[in-house]
């Protein structure tokens, strides 16, 4: 760690003397100079390489696949300007006197909840409060602002009841918030967004004040993209799908400045690359001269909103990890007199397992045998 030392820091606190008496040829540079220059309308990154590469980000996060993303300026850059447009939506004014954003992930999970969080508090310019998962008490500490998962906020208030009166504003991501949770805590007085983030593609979609739609007979939040985000919806050949009067669903792309250039990976001659390697390939698409992340999640788009559908691929998401959905017909097979099951893992999509026989490969394409059957249904949770 000797070898990493400050090279220049950003502040116009006094306290920075202090510093300079340890590190004389530290450059310091005024916040409130670089916050009055003028809006970069025609911001232009620098190409990530190995030997110019803002930051690299480790991530594991719900497959549970080690990966390494590289991180831009740009990246950073539409965190500053997504965020307060998201709190704009929201009609929530940032005082960051008295605003305090909570923390509760550790570093070596996922890069986008513990990065991502502190991309929030850094682009709102709130303070940080670290705390554990489990800790209730958020009212002690003052936190007004914090992101969560929906199980998360009914383990700690079942209900949306006897929370902190401090709290003002809630971001839900990483699991599906159901209508009826959402529901609770705007009645509740709680202003709150569903986010769509990764660390793969940084804030790109939210459900601001959780406004609904409904779809198949079925209510979910309606998302709309934040930002400079390009939305793509592509067939399973990943080839746009045209615009059309109604609805149309289709796996998911998004293009634009928060999506990383790609993973870090040494190939089997021992380079190293950003963006070219295997894990790149399978998760990228260069589509109309657009660099494209492909998630796998199916999203169904209602004129100028999407709605989350659920996974392709063959997997279904169960509280924040992905599965392999044959795995999971696998286990409900194991119950006594069960012989048929279908997990309902989106509103278009299935996974059959019929006497112990494996289903498609492809789950989105049996569908069709899927409804048309008679099965026994179980909800994953």
């Amino acid at each position: 760690m000797a070898l990493f030392e400050p090279v220049a820091v950003i502040t116009d606190s006094p306290l920075v003397s202090e510093l300079q008496a340890h590190r004389p040829a530290l450059q310091v540079v005024s916040a409130r100079e670089l916050l009055a220059w003028d809006d970069i309308g025609d911001y232009e990154d620098v190409p990530s390489t190995t030997e110019h590469a803002l930051a690299y980000m480790f991530t594991s996060g719900s497959t549970g696949q080690s990966k390494c993303v590289c991180l831009s300026n740009l990246m950073a850059y539409s965190e500053t300007e997504g965020y307060p447009e998201l709190f704009g939506k929201l009609g929530y004014w940032v005082d960051p006197h008295k605003d305090r954003w909570r923390i509760d992930h550790e570093m070596g999970w996922w890069g986008a909840a513990y990065f991502g969080e502190v991309d929030v508090a850094l682009a709102m310019r709130m303070g940080i409060v670290f705390m554990k998962p489990t800790d209730p008490d958020w009212g002690a500490r003052g936190v007004t602002v914090s992101g969560a998962l929906p199980s998360q906020l009914s383990n700690l208030w079942p209900g949306a009841k006897n929370f902190p009166s401090c709290l003002r504003v809630i971001f839900s991501w990483a699991e599906r918030c159901d209508v009826e949770l959402g529901a609770m805590w705007k009645a509740a007085g709680v202003r709150m967004a569903d986010l769509l983030i990764a660390t793969e593609y940084f804030l790109t979609f939210a459900s601001c004040n959780l406004e609904t739609a409904t779809s198949d007979g079925r209510s979910a939040h309606a998302m709309r993209p934040l930002g400079r985000a390009k939305v793509y919806l592509l067939d399973e050949s990943f080839a746009p799908i045209e615009a059309s009067q109604g609805e149309v669903s289709g796996l998911l792309g998004v293009a634009g400045p928060q999506v990383t250039p790609g993973y870090v990976e040494r190939l089997d001659d021992g380079s190293v690359t950003i963006g070219s390697g295997p894990l790149s390939q399978d998760m990228f698409k260069v589509i109309d001269g657009d660099w494209v992340a492909v998630p796998k999640d199916i999203m169904k788009k209602q004129g100028d909103r999407y709605i989350s559908v659920g996974r392709g691929g063959g997997t279904v998401k169960v509280k924040g990890g992905v599965l392999m959905a044959t795995n999971v017909a696998e286990a409900h097979c194991s119950v006594a007199g069960v012989e048929l099951v279908c997990l309902s893992l989106s509103y278009e999509t299935a996974a059959v397992l019929e006497q112990g026989k494996m289903p498609p490969k492809d789950t989105w394409s049996c569908q069709s045998f899927a409804l048309g059957s008679s099965f026994i249904s179980a909800r994953v949770p």
